[in-house]
């Protein structure tokens, strides 16, 4: 289900950038990728007796090493499927287009939800952000997270004056609702 859906965001995507259209778009392409379950390799191939049902996901792999190696595998599966979308987009352009691309946290090899102030929130933490951005040269600063993204992107394109917001990092404790969060200091990973 999860490849599916995958290779099926992917294809759309591609379709809409060859589709024509006269005034520029705004398109959102959420894929649901590298997140575990990791369902594949780098090849596309199906690992072996993974479930991937959305929401009722739990990984049966603890060693850490294999869950590091699969997660390198998908993730290397969705950034070539990444580059061939880019690819098509860029050739179906009739001028540059704005191109984001973005990670909404980084690997969760290490990260446990039962216990996240304990895990690799370093780790979890480290965003993957890239943009072209045609006319705009260094348009992100190198420090910027996923809730500034947007507001930057659009203010240099459409002149907008939307407010950036700090960049800040939240987890919460063991044992508590993931609503009941806690800021966490980006020096130490440690609650604040």
């Amino acid at each position: 289900q999860k490849h599916d859906r995958i290779e099926a965001t992917f294809e759309d995507a591609a379709r809409m950038a060859e589709e024509p259209h006269e005034r520029p778009r705004f398109v959102f392409v959420h894929v649901p990728g590298p997140h575990a379950p990791w369902v594949v390799d780098a090849a596309g191939n199906e690992f072996p007796g993974t479930t991937s049902m959305f929401g009722s996901f739990v990984d049966p792999i603890k060693d850490p090493e294999i869950r590091r190696q699969r997660f390198f595998e998908f993730s290397t599966y969705i950034a070539n499927r990444t580059v061939a979308t880019v690819d098509t987009i860029l050739a179906s352009s009739a001028r540059p287009p704005v191109i984001v691309v973005f990670s909404d946290h980084g690997p969760d090899i290490s990260f446990d939800t039962h216990d996240t102030l304990a895990s690799d929130l370093n780790q979890r933490t480290s965003n993957f952000i890239a943009v072209l951005a045609p006319g705009h040269p260094d348009l992100l600063p190198d420090d910027a997270t996923p809730v500034n993204i947007f507001p930057i992107v659009l203010n240099a394109y459409l002149r907008t004056d939307l407010a950036l917001q700090p960049n800040t990092f939240w987890a919460w404790r063991s044992g508590s609702s993931i609503l009941d969060y806690v800021e966490l200091d980006p020096k130490t990973w440690k609650a604040r």
